[in-house]
């Protein structure tokens, strides 16, 4: 008796592949919230002006705030950022958790409003890999189809 192995049917292939066009979609529609809501903070702070003996004092009220804003949601909610940290989560499980999301976006606006130099594509992993996770999650997938859609939820 021959035992064949387990081979997935063209039909899961395909619901496979709708469900990676839609996790696709939905996290594009969350990626132009985030880069609007982060244009719209930029173009907000930026304008402001505190003048004090003809200079412009505004930049260094916003970062000494965002500095103190940052450290009080590290301290209450963890460091949980970054690309390497949502890479590593990826790799070593397949999914970015998607309850450290909220603090996670936090950390980003307030940094990314402020002016700070690091990049938007940290937190935005986060956001579309953490929102696949969730919806993999509430589908009961199986672990291989999670990790596909998690990654189309990324890319």
């Amino acid at each position: 008796m021959t035992v064949e192995p387990d081979v997935p049917s063209k039909n899961s292939f395909f619901i496979l592949m709708i469900y990676a066009a839609l996790f696709g979609a939905l996290s594009s529609l969350l990626t132009v919230g985030y880069i609007t809501l982060y244009g719209q903070g930029i173009k907000l702070f930026e304008q402001v002006s505190i003048m004090v003996l003809n200079i412009n004092i505004w930049p260094l009220v916003l970062l000494t705030i965002a500095g103190v804003l940052i450290d009080l949601v590290i301290k209450f909610f963890g460091q949980n950022g970054g690309l390497g940290i949502a890479q590593s989560q990826y790799a070593q499980t397949g999914q970015i958790n998607p309850r450290k999301v909220p603090s996670i976006m936090l950390q980003a606006f307030i940094s990314l409003w402020s002016g700070a130099a690091v990049g938007p594509d940290g937190p935005l992993t986060f956001l579309t890999g953490g929102f696949g996770s969730y919806l993999s999650d509430r589908l009961r997938l199986k672990k291989n189809d999670v990790q596909v859609l998690v990654y189309s939820s990324i890319a």
